[in-house]
C-alpha cells in the first residue's frame, strides 16, 4: 500500500503519521531482505541457454527420436540373424553328424521349430528331444548304412575265374555260352 491510502485509513487516529513511518520502515526493510543479485541467475541462464542449444537440432547432442528408432530396430534385427544363423549352423551340423542326405539338409532343418532350440558351444542343446521325430517322420532323407553286399554298379567277379559277373539275362547267356 501507499502512504496515502494508509493514512486515509487511519483518519482520526492519534499518531497516525508514526504507524505509517514504523509501517513504512518494516515493509522497507522486507524488501531489502527479498532484494537479490541477479547477475548470477543471468550468468546461469546465459549458460544453460548455451547448453540447451547443443540439444537442439544441428547441435552437437542432437539425437533424431526417428534416427534413433531406426538404429535400435536395425540393432534388434542384427541380434535376431545373428541368433537364427548361430541356431541354424548347429542344427545343420547335427543333421549332418545323425547322417541327414545333403540334398535334404534345408529342407529338414526347414522343419524345426527354432523357438525350442539353444544353442551352447556351437552345439544343440537337448537335440535328442527337440529332433526325436525328425529321423522317423523324416527317415527316407536320413543315410543308413548297411554291412555286406556289393552295390549294384560294381558287381562282384567270380574268384575262380576271375571273371565279371553279369548284371542282365543277355550278359548271362552272352558268358554262358562264349559269344560275346
Amino acid at each position: 500500500m501507499k502512504r496515502a491510502e494508509i493514512l486515509k485509513k487511519l483518519e482520526g487516529v492519534e499518531n497516525a503519521d508514526e504507524i505509517v513511518d514504523f509501517i513504512m520502515s518494516e515493509n522497507g526493510k522486507d524488501i531489502e531482505k527479498s532484494k537479490v543479485d541477479t547477475s548470477s541467475y543471468e550468468e546461469k541462464i546465459t549458460k544453460l541457454q548455451e547448453d540447451l542449444k547443443k540439444f537442439e537440432k544441428g547441435g552437437e547432442k542432437f539425437v533424431d527420436a526417428e534416427e534413433l528408432n531406426r538404429l535400435k530396430k536395425f540393432e534388434t534385427d542384427t541380434l535376431e540373424k545373428q541368433t537364427f544363423e548361430q541356431k541354424n549352423n548347429a542344427v545343420v551340423d547335427w543333421l549332418k553328424e545323425n547322417k541327414a542326405s545333403e540334398k535334404a539338409l534345408k529342407l529338414l532343418a526347414k522343419t524345426v521349430d527354432y523357438k525350442t532350440v539353444e544353442v551352447e558351444n556351437g552345439k544343440v542343446k537337448n537335440a535328442d528331444t527337440i529332433f526325436a521325430n525328425l529321423k522317423t517322420e523324416y527317415k527316407d532323407f536320413f543315410v543308413e548304412e548297411q554291412q555286406g553286399g556289393a552295390t549294384p554298379s560294381t558287381p562282384p567277379t567270380s574268384k575262380e575265374s576271375g571273371e565279371k559277373q553279369p548284371n542282365t539275362l543277355a550278359e548271362a547267356i552272352a558268358q554262358k555260352y562264349d559269344t560275346k
